[in-house]
């Protein structure tokens, strides 16, 4: 292959790997039916809230979030976050709130520096049963788009939430199976982060999962998968550049030998 011939090879990936959609962050459960019969199973069930509301469960709204953190090579524009849920009432998850945080000493900044509340939500039930002892409280994978509200992201650590504005009450579900970077870490809402919703542990500030709970250890990664957009380095966008160049010199090149040739 020629030199010319292999920068425009190169430049065309780069163009087609900038214009799909690339998988960020994948810890998500490999499928609808990985969880079993039973999300007690795998041992997931009842694994930490994360409910903007829940009033039918607990009588009154509460606040509380949960997050885990990812990391990034490159800069990105996130377009999607799809987490797994347990339901306790069973209410198909239409609302979601998704925070994005920076990483500050292992652990979520107390200020998200992108939070977003959406209804572009597509929900599929997952294969188990239901959960806890009853049997019959259904889970669901919530895909929720927000390629419309740029959300870029420089390379490094982040965290990302996402809870269900519901009246149902609802429980992120993890990987037991495995544990990356640092521990899930959750926090209590309240009048602390603006709603007046109080919440359950008593932690306004976040707070790793582990240590507030002795029933359910929680150290799994968050079953979630974040995808998004890969930002094109310096280098990439330069190699494009003179990728076109040498496209405009060939051209005029094969003009002045066609006006030779006449």
């Amino acid at each position: 292959m020629s030199r010319h011939r292999l920068l425009f090879a190169i430049a065309g990936g780069v163009f087609c790997t900038t214009a799909s959609a690339d998988v960020l962050y994948d810890a998500l459960a490999p499928g609808l039916s990985w969880y079993g019969d039973n999300f007690g199973d795998r041992d997931v069930w009842d694994q930490g809230a994360s409910t903007i509301g829940g009033a039918d469960f607990l009588g009154t709204p509460f606040d509380v979030q949960m997050a885990d953190d990812f990391q990034l090579a490159t800069a990105a524009s996130i377009t999607s976050v799809t987490a797994d849920f347990g339901a306790f009432f069973g209410t198909t998850p239409s609302t979601m709130l998704v925070e994005i945080f920076a990483d500050v000493g292992g652990k979520p900044a107390e200020i998200a520096m992108a939070s977003i509340t959406t209804s572009s939500v597509t929900a599929a039930t997952l294969d188990a049963g239901g959960w806890g002892t009853r049997g019959d409280r259904p889970g669901y994978r919530v895909a929720v788009d927000l390629s419309g509200h740029d959300v870029e992201l420089d390379a490094g650590t982040w965290w990302v939430s996402v809870a269900a504005v519901t009246d149902d009450w609802y429980f992120a579900l993890r990987r037991v199976d495995q544990a990356t970077g640092n521990a899930v870490h959750v926090r209590d809402g309240g009048t602390d982060h603006g709603n007046g919703f109080p919440g359950l542990f008593g932690q306004p500030d976040w707070t790793p999962y582990g240590p507030l709970t002795t029933s359910f250890p929680m150290d799994g990664d968050l079953s979630m998968r974040v995808d998004g957009t890969l930002v094109p380095t310096p280098g990439a966008l330069g190699m494009i550049g003179l990728a076109g160049g040498l496209v405009s010199l060939r051209r005029r090149r094969g003009a002045r030998t066609d006006c030779a040739a006449r």
